[in-house]
């Protein structure tokens, strides 16, 4: 998976870009949006190459509103070129039921057993 996001061009955002498991917020509709809140650099990115069937086994989509799939995240990314970036490391958070890991070390992640039973 790749993200296409312009971050301002200041340290901070060069110290995050280099950080692992930084928190996000993961919107997945037609798009799949990965959104960056204060207290970090305030950054909107969409990203590309992904498979919602993938996803659908690695994390719980949710029902109705705009959203298929809402929810709180860690990422890690490496700088591709200007404003690309390659994802690799992305977990969704689900209150009832953990992290859900679905990238790691750029290759979408094993799917978590139990999928659909509360922890």
């Amino acid at each position: 998976m790749k993200l296409r996001i312009s971050f301002p061009d200041n340290f901070i955002s060069e110290m995050t870009i280099d950080q692992k498991f930084v928190p996000c917020l993961c919107k997945i509709s037609r798009d799949f949006e990965i959104e960056f809140r204060a207290p970090l650099q305030e950054a909107v990115g969409i990203v590309s190459e992904w498979d919602i069937k993938l996803i659908n086994e690695r994390a719980p989509a949710g029902m109705g509103g705009k959203y298929t799939y809402y929810a709180d995240g860690e990422i890690s990314i490496e700088r591709i070129s200007d404003d690309m970036y390659r994802i690799l490391d992305l977990k969704m958070f689900y209150p009832a039921s953990g992290w859900r890991p679905l990238i790691k070390d750029g290759d979408y992640a094993v799917p978590k057993e139990g999928l659909w039973e509360m922890e």
